[in-house]
């Protein structure tokens, strides 16, 4: 299949040889890592890897989510581009699932379910995958006034998604007009909301499949390198990258969405919501093991 897979990096060694093999078994070109100037053993290990479709490079500083995924673009030489990542697991046949329904669909972007993993061993992943929920949900899976999608659930068929998560396969002649930009700082939270935003905007069209699954890892492994930031920088950034969203996109989202008020006093709700959830799953947590 002409695609091209693009995978940036930073410090994810041991996660990268966790979920490495999910990648070499997918139906794709070629495989670009971006590593964004690791300083543990990611790059020497990457480059130790014998599989002619495996790409390397390597920043000379830290540059960012955001500019490793352009850098992946732009070395890339294939008209369908997919965004992994290196602390998720991919289903044998996930990036030719999503390239069979684009096509299917006439779709430019297209993503499957991404269910979180808990594990501290590879065992513990194994034993967890078996535990996954199949039952069939009609729910609405999108809450675009707050920009959240419940993307673990299994849905009858696939749907028209005014936004997806980042582990996607899209058509290069998006990044024609559309880009992640650059504006998003911190952990650069809303930067994929706003592209799949625009391409929504560009009236192209963008795909949420329950037909392929994903897994993000979440354990050990995945507690340095990668795009972490502490949790208080992380609510930080939380309310500015919203409250950037909403002013980059306020106007399509005003209409679509039949919003009122302005930019901020949305960013304020969503704020208030945000942490008044997060309150909740504590109080919870704290009465089932009290």
């Amino acid at each position: 299949m002409n695609i091209s897979i693009i995978i940036p990096t930073y410090n994810r060694l041991e996660s990268v040889k966790l979920v490495i093999t999910s990648y070499l078994k997918q139906d794709c070109c070629e495989i670009i890592f971006i590593d964004d100037c690791s300083t543990d053993e990611t790059y020497n290990y990457l480059k130790s890897l014998n599989d002619c479709r495996i790409i390397t490079y390597k920043n000379k500083v830290r540059m960012g989510q955001q500019r490793c995924r352009k850098i992946g673009v732009k070395l890339s030489r294939y008209p369908w581009i997919f965004f992994g990542e290196d602390d998720v697991l991919l289903e044998d046949n996930y990036v030719s699932v999503l390239y069979n329904e684009a096509k299917l669909y006439q779709a430019s972007a297209i993503a499957g379910r991404l269910i979180a993993l808990y594990a501290d061993n590879i065992n513990a992943i194994n034993n967890n995958l078996l535990k996954i929920n199949y039952c069939i949900t009609n729910e609405n899976i999108f809450d675009e006034v707050h920009f959240e999608g419940l993307f673990d659930k299994l849905i009858p068929k696939p749907i028209l998604a005014p936004y997806l998560h980042s582990i996607a396969l899209i058509n290069k002649n998006c990044f024609k007009n559309a880009m992640f930009s650059e504006i998003y700082k911190g952990n650069s939270w809303r930067e994929e909301t706003d592209f799949y935003i625009t391409l929504n905007e560009l009236n192209k069209k963008v795909i949420f499949t329950p037909s392929a699954i994903c897994y993000h890892l979440r354990g050990p492994w995945c507690l340095v390198g990668g795009n972490r930031i502490n949790r208080l920088y992380f609510e930080y950034y939380a309310f500015v990258n919203t409250y950037i969203l909403y002013k980059r996109k306020w106007n399509y989202l005003k209409k679509r969405l039949h919003l009122s008020g302005t930019p901020f006093t949305n960013t304020i709700k969503f704020y208030l919501r945000r942490q008044i959830n997060q309150l909740t799953r504590i109080l919870n947590t704290y009465r089932i093991f009290s």
